[in-house]
């Protein structure tokens, strides 16, 4: 009875006593910080997102047009049989979007773009060995979802779930991270040519995003969704409640 009567004090204490309203966040979002105190809280999941972009459309984009022809001459096929495996992949990620979506919206979006990046790395040291176009066409249709877990559109919605109205300028900057990718991903490619194959090259860029899935993964304050507090437990609202001037 008593800790039932305690808990409801709590919750109408919390009610009274807002964690911050909308002119607190934009307040707290546009004070003056350097850089290295913005890394350190949400503004650290723009830089990590932006090499999100720059590995996903470098390796499993651009690094096609240089890295396919290659395999077509290994295998014997028609390089038109092994370009419309790009297509397949992008259409299996458009169809694959809208469950992409509500992930990120119950899990958060660093545990579905880590496990976008774990996916593709895994189709990637799987191209290979791809000797049948169903199996080389099966590997695609899940590197089309790795890029639909890891692309814009998961990277902006997990952005507009940290900054809500306030996450042009952050989009903004995602979006110019982005176009670097082929700026990056061909001189990269042509230099793994030089010092491998075609299949070594692969294997580089697999180990490469599965180690950056491992990393990017612990950053799970970065697609925490700022009213996400509001749905604490009574102790909690008491805690950040009295974090609060005016409280």
């Amino acid at each position: 009875m008593h800790a039932a009567v305690a808990e409801n004090r709590s919750i109408a204490r919390f009610r009274r006593c807002p964690l911050l309203t909308e002119a607190a966040k934009r307040r707290r979002m546009s004070r003056p910080t350097n850089w290295l105190e913005k890394l350190r809280g949400p503004h650290r999941a723009v830089p990590v997102f932006g090499i999100t972009m720059i590995l996903t459309w470098g390796t499993l984009f651009y690094s096609a047009a240089l890295l396919l022809p290659l395999l077509a001459q290994a295998r014997g096929w028609p390089i038109a049989l092994v370009m419309s495996g790009i297509s397949i992949g992008l259409l299996a990620g458009g169809l694959a979007s809208p469950k992409i979506g509500k992930a990120i919206d119950q899990y958060g979006g660093h545990y579905v773009m880590a496990a976008g990046s774990l996916l593709g790395a895994g189709a990637l040291a799987a191209l290979p060995f791809a000797t049948h176009p169903v199996f080389y066409f099966g590997i695609w249709i899940a590197l089309g979802i790795a890029m639909a877990a890891n692309l814009y559109d998961p990277a902006f919605a997990t952005l507009t779930r940290i900054f809500g109205a306030e996450a042009r300028k952050q989009i903004t900057l995602l979006t110019l991270m982005g176009g670097f990718a082929s700026t990056v991903s061909w001189p990269a490619t042509h230099l793994l040519l030089q010092l491998t194959d075609w299949r070594g090259t692969y294997f580089i860029y697999a180990a490469v995003r599965g180690l950056y899935a491992s990393k990017a993964r612990k950053c799970r304050r970065c697609s925490r969704p700022k009213g996400s507090s509001s749905h604490s437990s009574p102790a909690r609202l008491r805690r950040s409640c009295s974090r609060n001037r005016g409280c």
